[in-house]
């Protein structure tokens, strides 16, 4: 027996129920896992980052390592430069992951530098002679000062009057004033007070909008201390090659400074050396290059706490004795109650 089935095609269905639901969760599930591809790789790059700065600053330390190592070494030997990169007979302590890749060093700069001449304290630099020809009998240091991290550029406001620090600050934002005294000693034939005021000579930097002074100044020991105004924060002083500026003393009034010194392209020899390290630490490098004094025997900056001079006003000192009396002195007088200078002379 055979059992036809007639089915009615109109009533044949194409049943799409729950379609929709598959599609919306595809895609959630797409979504989702792009999502933790992107947190996935996001944790890489941090790991990543966090393991190539870990690398990136020992490799530092290892070329400051490097660069310490080398000054030692050039402040013994201040003649001693190396243009190559493999550094010889020169030792790095460095861990057994970090290597110096290449180290050279030079003693002859053209420009002189300190980023760091401070309100709080002065310090003395030795400036060699520059590179000059037989004949020259003289040379120009130029001095560029300004505050750390300013650009040179001189306000109107500031009118080279003195003020105090909070004024100063907004008359003078670029820039705050400079001391220097100058002096061709000390050295082993000029160790008191009298020879030492007969060598130097002392100046003081005032930013100025408007004309500077003349220029450049003329190195002249035992004289008055004098004012220079600039609008362009450069002094230039011409010293004799037979009488040099070889120490000058700086200090910043109203705010720490920067401060550079140059000859017109000629170069210093034996005052500070440029040394270029660069450290490698599984694969990761660091380059450092720093300029620092190599000069040996340099005088420490006026104490903190000590009384400055200018040497052309009448200043005393009161002390007390044991017994609690006031006792008053010139300030040239070595506390002697009879000063062979006179009371308040001024020269």
């Amino acid at each position: 027996m055979i059992n036809i089935i007639v089915m009615d095609g109109s009533k044949l269905r194409t049943n799409e129920n729950g379609v929709i639901s598959i599609i919306v969760t595809m895609v959630f599930i797409i979504v989702v896992g792009l999502i933790v591809l992107g947190f996935g790789e996001i944790s890489r790059n941090q790991s990543r980052q966090t393991l190539d700065n870990q690398l990136s600053t020992a490799s530092y330390y290892a070329a400051q390592s490097g660069i310490n190592t080398i000054l030692n070494k050039i402040i013994s030997s201040p003649n001693s430069s190396n243009s190559s990169c493999n550094a010889p007979g020169l030792s790095f302590s460095s861990n057994s992951n970090s290597n110096i890749t290449c180290a050279t060093w030079q003693t002859s700069v053209s420009t002189l530098i300190w980023d760091d001449i401070s309100v709080n304290k002065s310090q003395t630099a030795y400036i060699p002679i520059p590179n000059h020809s037989p004949a020259q009998t003289s040379y120009i240091l130029n001095i560029r000062w300004n505050n750390i991290g300013s650009s040179p550029y001189i306000s109107s406001s500031c009118d080279g009057k003195l003020y105090d620090s909070a004024s100063w600050s907004n008359k003078c934002p670029s820039a705050g004033v400079l001391r220097l005294n100058i002096s061709s000693g000390p050295s082993s034939s000029c160790s008191d007070r009298s020879c030492l005021k007969n060598s130097s000579q002392t100046y003081y930097l005032i930013p100025k909008y408007g004309p500077s002074s003349s220029s450049p100044a003329i190195f002249k020991p035992s004289t008055q201390p004098k004012m220079y105004y600039s609008n362009n924060l450069v002094f230039s002083i011409q010293c004799d090659i037979a009488n040099p500026c070889n120490w000058i003393n700086m200090r910043s009034i109203y705010s720490d400074s920067s401060v550079t010194i140059d000859s017109n392209g000629a170069n210093f020899v034996g005052g500070q050396a440029k040394i270029d390290v660069t450290a490698v630490t599984n694969g990761v490098a660091r380059r450092v290059v720093a300029q620092a004094n190599i000069a040996q025997n340099t005088p420490d900056g006026v104490s903190d706490y000590s009384i400055v001079s200018t040497k052309s006003l009448c200043k005393n000192v009161a002390v007390s004795d044991t017994s609690g009396s006031e006792l008053r002195y010139p300030l040239d007088s070595a506390l002697s109650p009879s000063p062979s200078t006179g009371p308040c002379k001024s020269y």
